[in-house]
């Protein structure tokens, strides 16, 4: 385990000295770029951290030097699409077939039983575990095929995020097939949404959906200020792509929300031409793509004795190159879905970088899971190292890629307002005490 920096333990002004920031993160501030073949994209600076804020150390000359050579400190980082009602559960559920109807039904049959000490339970210790890596905001799915306020999960996310306040920013998402639109409590649905503070959930199914019924979706959010958030194009079926309806449906409709669109993966098998006119639609609409490769990796083009060939990952570079923000998100963690994994969004990140080839721009697509995953859940101003901005941060004793993307959690210094939390602190304090 690395020797931890010496931070002051009273809350007074210092200066992280030559520490290393992603230049892409890095906003007012200078910096001098490093170079190597694992070093490109970062960047040499010093960071002045008063009253809970990042500074310039020229405004706090005088303060305590922190030596930070060897270390690189990043945002907190932003988790724009997991799943916390169904974490941690496949000893309980069993792993189904591994397809992704086999995990609907496997997981489905299981939540009837659980109350809301159940899901307050887990979505606890994955709230916590992520705390520990270093992610201070989460967008999480809740499955509410009735009405948000009637479901355990619901309710105990609420309780959650109470609870998390000052050390966690959670939005969650009430998630149910699109066809909820034409209930007629729909309206009643979307004030629910709207007094948690939350944001509208949609799956869309491989047959893709009928553009009134969008219509009808993104009119009931836009009359009561909701963003949305779909699950869409989760198969690979030669059909037409849902995603590009739903980019047409925003055309069409004007919606102004932000809209993110998850998964994705029939996006993939296009032809060079069809991917073409689609990428045009759906950046022309404004919409994001949540690229989830872990669950997509492990539920697409499976048979029995066959490796899988087709594999499901949205073609993120040429939706990217085209202007449309991709984040990326842990999905399903120790579930039906996905029997592995963790809350360590850096760790994902590491995943994504070799299941997707980032390696030639990993500083630029580190910002898929901070200040791009930020604007899209609506925390501008998230998720950068920035003067004025929180000094909320995670330090890792590594100075090159191959080391921050490789960094254990039990070696990361998590600040929040520029004061260290310890990993036991944050499971441990009442959460006055942790947000200060």
């Amino acid at each position: 385990m690395s020797a931890p920096l010496p931070l002051p333990q009273a809350p007074q002004p210092y200066i992280l000295h030559d520490i290393a920031v992603p230049q892409a993160l890095l906003r007012d501030l200078p910096g001098i770029a490093m170079t190597g073949g694992m070093e490109g994209g970062l960047v040499r600076t010093s960071l002045g951290v008063a009253a809970g804020r990042i500074c310039a150390p020229d405004e706090i000359a005088e303060a305590l030097q922190v030596p930070a050579g060897g270390w690189t400190a990043l945002p907190r980082l932003v988790e724009p699409h997991v799943h916390l009602d169904k974490s941690d559960t496949i000893a309980e559920t069993g792993a189904g077939d591994g397809t992704l109807m086999g995990a609907i039904g496997t997981m489905g049959a299981a939540m009837r039983d659980w109350d809301d000490a159940h899901y307050a339970a887990r979505m606890s210790r994955a709230v916590k575990e992520a705390l520990t890596a270093g992610v201070g905001a989460m967008r999480t799915h809740i499955d509410c095929m009735d009405l948000p306020e009637e479901q355990p999960g619901w309710r105990a996310i609420s309780e959650v995020a109470e609870t998390f306040a000052g050390r966690m920013q959670i939005t969650p998402v009430a998630l149910a097939a699109l066809d909820r639109t034409r209930a007629e409590n729909f309206d009643t649905r979307c004030a629910q949404v709207a007094r948690a503070g939350g944001v509208l959930g949609a799956f869309i199914g491989p047959d893709g959906a009928d553009p009134d019924l969008l219509d009808a979706f993104l009119a009931g959010a836009e009359r009561h200020g909701l963003d949305v958030d779909f699950h869409v194009d989760e198969h690979l079926r030669a059909v037409p792509s849902a995603t590009v309806a739903l980019a047409e449906a925003v055309l069409r409709t004007g919606f102004a929300g932000r809209v993110l669109a998850g998964h994705t993966c029939r996006l993939g098998l296009m032809s060079a031409d069809e991917l073409d006119r689609a990428v045009d639609v759906i950046a022309r609409s404004g919409i994001a793509v949540a690229s989830l490769p872990r669950t997509n990796l492990y539920l697409q083009d499976r048979q029995a004795g066959r490796t899988p060939t087709r594999r499901g990952m949205a073609p993120i570079h040429e939706l990217a190159a085209r202007g449309v923000p991709v984040v990326f998100g842990t999905d399903n963690v120790r579930d039906a879905f996905f029997p592995f994994g963790g809350y360590d969004l850096l760790n994902l990140f590491a995943d994504a970088a070799y299941s997707l080839h980032l390696d030639d721009d990993l500083g630029g697509w580190l910002r898929a899971v901070t200040d791009v995953a930020a604007d899209m859940l609506g925390l501008g101003g998230a998720g950068s190292v920035r003067a004025g901005a929180a000094a909320d941060l995670v330090l890792l004793p590594a100075r090159n890629w191959s080391g921050i993307l490789t960094t254990r959690p039990e070696d990361r210094t998590i600040l929040i307002g520029g004061r260290e939390s310890a990993q036991s602190t944050l499971r441990d304090l009442p959460r006055k005490e942790a947000a200060s």
